[in-house]
């Protein structure tokens, strides 16, 4: 034959195919004998899809070809068995993904597949041992010309046929061995020709322009860090139940914390405060801050505890970063000590509800939050930031602005000096009540929003909604409709003290009377019951026991009348 290397070994010819010759490659062998063979039987380490398409044209003409390939895994489980068939298919994969860098269209792939799916390939892996043989053994149509074998060490890969310098022998004599050989093996092997065939059929398969769209996305956002927005609207437990203008609310809060380092929600009672501040708190643990939230002992469990064990279970456990306090924790004894130190350091965020409970600057609870808030954002929610005076909201804006005269400063608020700006505020407000001193008895709501209204630093860090525009807000989006309270004139009721009260009355009558009381309260006044001679007893004495009964029952009287 020529183009072959031939040696004389005990007057025999050696046939040899090692890939070195540019004109002569495991191919063209497999190639020729499609010619003239019916069926091939290949055992293989490896198969990539690159070696049927080497072979395309001409592996159409056998009526049966078989692949057994190894699946590299020795171990004999059925676990093992899987591994080896995944393993399998990636490599298969690969080489179609290969394929696809110098044939696009993948042109010869759908004959296989149809192939595969007829059964005129067959695909085995064997599992029980490593598995790394190759033989390629061709059956000719005619006996004539009988079977042959090329045994060696190309894999059924491109490279195994074409450019790897390989060592392989053609086997002319007792060809029948090497079969029974390959039958043993075939039938202790698995079959995965389906599995073979879902790895192709998927690289060759139409796809709609939807399912390429589809699959466009997928990538491009695979990789993708999910937004705040994106987060809020597949991930948050809280954002879905608010309705807009708490959503509004939540956004504003933080969009003003970022820039002042804190931020007031003053929404009346009634309008969902609790419900921001739950969002906030959820959104803080999402960036991966550490969040302290000081509540009043009253609304504790009945409502911030309950709130947060429903919406958002996870984050008030043990290993949250969220830990819930009382206002009165920040002056306790022992423990509470160390564990305000602990939010001191490794807080990153503050929110405090009822925050008008810290506008007194001198009581210790204010001096300690204060001390404590150093670095921190602080979220702070009350429907009364003013209770008496403007300078209360002086006060918790001092919190987090941390006393400093010209904190605000820059544009657009230029405010050089907080106090100086506050007492301005005063003398407008002292014009809006007639230019009374109105330290003396205190101010209205409505006439501190008067002047708040104007204001430009309230308007940049407080969060207030009137009612007119929730409504509005309810309206516009869709939302549940809150219905407030329509406030009435006031009805006289009649009312008789004696019709009431008549009888207690008389009875506590009695029992206060001079001269015979059912309330004598002996205890203090023993000498009322002295039976012996006047003499003996102490006038001073007696007469200090009857004033200080007298003056218990007045005490009690009084009481019952308050």
């Amino acid at each position: 034959m020529t183009k072959t290397s031939t040696s004389k070994r005990s007057g025999s010819e050696l046939f040899i195919v090692d890939n070195s010759n540019s004109d002569w490659k495991v191919r063209e062998y497999l190639d020729q004998w499609t010619d003239v063979a019916d069926r091939f039987d290949v055992a293989t380490g490896y198969f990539e899809i690159g070696a049927l398409l080497a072979l395309d044209g001409q592996w159409q003409k056998l009526e049966k070809l078989r692949i057994l390939m190894g699946d590299q895994v020795s171990k004999r489980t059925r676990k093992a068995l899987l591994e080896g068939v995944e393993a399998a298919k990636i490599i298969l994969d690969s080489s179609i993904e290969k394929e696809k860098e110098s044939n696009d269209f993948l042109e010869g792939v759908p004959a296989i597949v149809d192939a595969i799916a007829s059964g005129q390939i067959a695909c085995r892996i064997y599992a029980r041992d490593k598995f790394h043989a190759k033989a390629y053994i061709t059956h000719a149509k005619q006996a004539v010309i009988g079977s042959s074998a090329l045994v060696g060490s190309s894999n059924f890969t491109l490279p195994g046929l074409t450019t790897n310098v390989e060592l392989n022998i053609q086997i002319r004599r007792e060809v029948e061995l090497l079969q029974e050989w390959f039958e043993k093996h075939w039938n202790d092997a698995e079959n995965i020709s389906n599995d073979v065939l879902k790895v192709i059929e998927r690289h060759v398969r139409e796809y709609t322009p939807f399912e390429v769209y589809a699959k466009s996305l997928h990538d491009f956002y695979r990789g993708h860090e999910m937004t705040v927005g994106e987060w809020e609207l597949e991930q948050s437990r809280v954002y879905p139940i608010l309705d807009q203008y708490q959503k509004d609310g939540y956004r504003a809060l933080m969009k003003i914390a970022k820039k002042y380092r804190g931020a007031m929600l003053c929404d009346g009672v009634g309008l969902g405060k609790t419900f921001i501040g739950l969002m906030v708190i959820e959104r803080l643990l999402h960036d991966r801050k550490k969040v302290a939230l000081f509540v009043t002992k009253s609304a504790r469990k009945p409502v911030w505890e309950t709130e947060l064990k429903l919406y958002l279970p996870d984050e008030s456990g043990a290993f949250s970063n969220l830990a819930v306090y009382n206002h009165t924790d920040l002056l306790r004894g022992g423990k509470w000590e160390e564990e305000m130190d602990k939010v001191a350091r490794m807080v990153d965020a503050i929110v405090i509800d009822e925050a008008h409970n810290f506008r007194n600057q001198a009581a210790d609870r204010s001096r300690m939050l204060f001390d404590m808030a150093e670095g921190k954002q602080l979220f702070l929610l009350t429907a009364t930031p003013i209770n008496n005076k403007l300078r209360d909201l002086q006060h918790i804006i001092e919190l987090f602005s941390r006393k400093e005269s010209a904190y605000f400063k820059e544009a657009p608020l230029g405010i050089h000096s907080l106090p100086g700006h506050f007492r301005r505020m005063e003398k407008a407000l002292e014009k809006v009540i007639d230019g009374n001193p109105y330290d003396a008895g205190g101010i209205t709501l409505q006439e501190a929003k008067e002047v708040l209204s104007k204001d430009d630093l309230f308007r940049a860090l407080v969060v207030q909604r009137s009612r007119a525009y929730i409504r509005q807000s309810q309206k516009q989006h869709r939302g549940r409709e809150i219905l407030f309270p329509e406030r009435q004139p006031p009805n006289v009721v009649g009312y008789s003290l004696t019709k009431t009260y008549g009888k207690l009355l008389d009875r506590i009558e009695k029992a206060m009377s001079r001269n015979r009381p059912l309330l004598r309260l002996g205890v203090y006044y023993p000498l009322a019951y002295y039976i012996g001679e006047d003499e003996k007893i102490d006038p001073m004495e007696k007469g200090r026991q009857k004033q200080v009964v007298g003056l218990i029952r007045t005490l009690l009287l009084k009481r019952f009348e308050s």
